[in-house]
């Protein structure tokens, strides 16, 4: 049985150690997409080397997310994604995926935005939520400091 190729270019054709260490040199062939968002950075890159020798097709592009700050200063929702990381076998998947985290990040903000606005009494809750501490209603709450808000 042939021994399975562990270095692959973008489109999925095998490649040699040589070939493979030509293309690493170039910035522009590895990057697939990036983001900026808040203080996350969402970066999808050709890695080129298979990470999955257990499945028939090549996983060789990933999308990690980093942080600009330390994550123990973010909101813990958002830290949760520092380091996160996401692989894909094909290029069109690794786009897609790419879309699909900084979508889930700018969701994750609006929601932590929202909660924040909504416990700081900035805006009234849109359904009349009840504090999660105490199960009052935002307009009976009698401590605007409880933590019970989101």
């Amino acid at each position: 049985m042939a021994e399975r190729p562990l270095f692959w270019d973008r489109q999925g054709e095998p490649l040699d150690t040589l070939e493979y260490g030509a293309l690493c040199k170039f910035h522009s062939y590895k990057r697939v997409d990036e983001s900026r968002i808040g203080d996350l950075w969402i970066s999808t890159v050709w890695i080129g080397m298979d990470m999955a020798f257990w499945t028939e097709d090549p996983v060789i592009f990933e999308t990690m997310v980093f942080s600009e700050v330390d994550p123990d200063s973010m909101h813990p929702e958002l830290a949760a994604y520092v380091e996160a990381y996401m692989r894909y076998r094909t290029e069109e998947e690794a786009l897609r995926g790419h879309a699909a985290v900084c979508m889930d990040v700018r969701q994750t903000i609006a929601k932590i935005e929202m909660a924040e606005a909504i416990h700081n009494d900035a805006i009234e809750h849109p359904l009349g939520h009840p504090c999660r501490a105490c199960g009052e209603t935002f307009h009976n709450h009698p401590n605007k400091e409880c933590n019970g808000w989101y």
